[in-house]
């Protein structure tokens, strides 16, 4: 199996780096309109989902490869990477060079060769949802208000028909959330609230700080969905609900 695409290159880095923050392993599907990935930690609490738009791609069919993201995000290193990073898969190994006219790749200017294994396993699929609550907010707006609250091992995040709340797993402390200060999207009329383990909560906000806004869904005992999107990124988590 042998495949190339051209990705925005800084856009790629955060894909792999937010995927490691949930897996080490993890199966990307390349396909010549989205490049996708689907990750689940081993005890189910946390999943991501990543998606970045190709450039370019010799693909007609989805091709799919089990990448060892921590290894990746290692020989990445603190390379700035091209806008134009090409991606080539041949014989067991991905290649990530700049897009340039050679048709033999100078070694100096070659970013990184992986060996990676080809799969035919799809990548776990998130549940599908119909939430009855979706708004936008201002990520560090969101940030600030969580941080107003005391450390506890859980928050609370409520919606009351009007105001949202953030609150700590009693009650005892809470912070309202002004209603100019998020954007409903989507609204069926009801009280929602559910519980989430606080540093998975902050772990998935402050990796969404290249997203200028955060998209979230909520629901009664249901898992927290928070999604960035970018031209050349869309990054999600699913957070599971405590009980």
């Amino acid at each position: 199996m042998s495949f190339q695409v051209i990705v925005n290159g800084p856009m790629y880095k955060l894909f792999i780096s937010g995927l490691a923050t949930v897996a080490t392993d993890a199966i990307v599907t390349f396909g010549p309109e989205k490049i996708t990935c689907n990750a689940l930690t081993p005890n189910g609490d946390l999943m991501v989902s990543g998606l970045i738009p190709p450039f370019k791609t010799t693909l007609t069919v989805p091709q799919s490869i089990i990448i060892n993201l921590e290894e990746e995000i290692t020989m990445l290193g603190d390379e700035v990477l091209p806008d134009e990073l090409v991606l080539q898969y041949h014989e067991g190994v991905l290649y990530a060079f700049p897009d340039v006219d050679e048709a033999d790749i100078p070694d100096e200017i070659m970013i990184f060769e992986h060996k990676c294994v080809a799969t035919s396993s799809d990548h776990p699929e998130p549940p599908r949802i119909n939430y009855p609550l979706r708004f936008s907010i201002d990520t560090e707006a969101l940030k600030g208000y969580i941080h107003k609250l005391n450390p506890s091992k859980d928050i609370i995040m409520s919606y009351e028909n009007g105001p949202m709340y953030l609150a700590d797993g009693s009650w005892k402390d809470k912070v309202e959330i002004p209603g100019t200060d998020f954007f409903i999207t989507r609204l069926t009329r009801g009280s929602y609230s559910s519980l989430f383990d606080r540093d998975l909560l902050e772990s998935v906000i402050n990796s969404m700080e290249l997203f200028e806004s955060v998209s979230i869904a909520l629901g009664e005992d249901l898992p927290l969905i928070v999604v960035g999107i970018d031209p050349n990124l869309k990054l999600g988590y699913m957070i599971a609900q405590q009980v």
